[in-house]
């Protein structure tokens, strides 16, 4: 809708447009777009016309209503404080992480590394300890 109250735009113009906005973040899919426009129409939000096409059939032009000004300022308002509030997520993330720095896929150091070696094993040392702890105990 942010495209369309500057001026009323047909369906094309308003795809280019919206990609253009958004730098592309936000991809302008023909069927869904004008799905979308149908529907924001049915809730009196846009209204369309057809109107003689430059070069060619008629277009149908979109134009935001003032009630969808209206929805359009309540929008802008919750995105702000959803903004808001996603910073203050990324500043508590940040704080968290401190000075650790994100590991590298590559590193073969994984600190949740598991031992792949039998628990049940133990090392010759370890064993002759066990061994002589038992032979004291049993004395």
């Amino acid at each position: 809708m942010a495209a369309l109250v500057a001026r009323p735009r047909h369906g094309y113009d308003l795809r280019s447009v919206v990609e253009e906005m958004t730098s592309a973040l936000v991809p302008a899919d023909p069927g869904g777009l004008y799905r979308h426009l149908r529907r924001l129409e049915e809730e009196g939000l846009v209204t369309s016309i057809w109107s003689e096409g430059a070069h060619g059939p008629q277009q149908r032009q979109y134009q935001v209503t003032p009630e969808g000004v209206e929805v359009l300022h309540l929008w802008r308002e919750h995105l702000r404080e959803r903004a808001t509030v996603l910073d203050s997520i990324v500043e508590t993330i940040d704080g968290a992480l401190g000075s650790h720095s994100p590991r590298r896929i590559d590193d073969e150091s994984d600190p949740h590394e598991t031992d792949e070696s039998d628990p049940n094993e133990t090392e010759p040392a370890e064993q002759n300890d066990d061994y002589r702890r038992e032979g004291t105990d049993n004395a």
